[in-house]
């Protein structure tokens, strides 16, 4: 089935606010941008943004930003490069590829808006791929080793980037599948 082409004003009005939230959250944090920043910067009238979005947080999570569909995806994937069907590799370099934005979002400053979602997705991702390689795990038991783990992960993640990415994104790939599977084994 083919997908109908876009409009291209739809589509470069959504990236111009986009890009100037972007460019908020980098100067002063998530916290404190607002919609009138966000028109203000992006040179669009309020009812523009509420033609495309109800809010900010809707924004946010509107693009391929944060958790783009290359973590989860498996067409193209082989599965040795998926963790409990996250692929963790993608994920710690397009860290390393937004590094400036990642740290803005994630750091100590930022709220708990974009942690809650990368964990939500995580979680349902890893509980999935727990039923199907465990097999007869219970529901109860395949929820909470999901969230356990990935709540490891956003540590992790957060430590990573606190410390300004000490080790490279193949090596705390590296960490992170160890700590899953030593996780898992015992």
């Amino acid at each position: 089935m083919k997908k109908a082409p876009s409009d291209r004003r739809i589509d470069r009005t959504r990236k111009l606010l986009t890009d100037a939230l972007i460019e908020l959250v980098l100067e002063k944090g998530y916290e404190a941008v607002t919609v009138q920043d966000i028109i203000d910067r992006a040179n669009v009238g309020r009812s523009t943004f509420y033609a495309h979005f109800e809010n900010k947080e809707q924004l946010l999570f509107s693009g391929r930003g944060w958790l783009t569909e290359d973590l989860f995806d498996e067409s193209g994937t082989s599965a040795d490069q998926l963790t409990l069907g996250v692929n963790l590799s993608a994920l710690f370099r397009h860290v390393v590829d937004n590094h400036r934005l990642a740290k803005a979002m994630l750091g100590k400053s930022s709220g708990e808006l974009v942690i809650n979602h990368i964990r939500e997705s995580l979680t349902m991702q890893m509980r999935k791929a727990l039923k199907v390689q465990v097999g007869g795990i219970a529901e109860v038991n395949a929820n909470l080793t999901a969230q356990a783990l990935a709540s490891m992960l956003i540590g992790l993640l957060r430590s990573w980037l606190e410390q300004d990415m000490p080790i490279s994104a193949q090596e705390v790939t590296d960490l992170a599948e160890r700590l899953i599977k030593s996780s898992l084994a015992g």
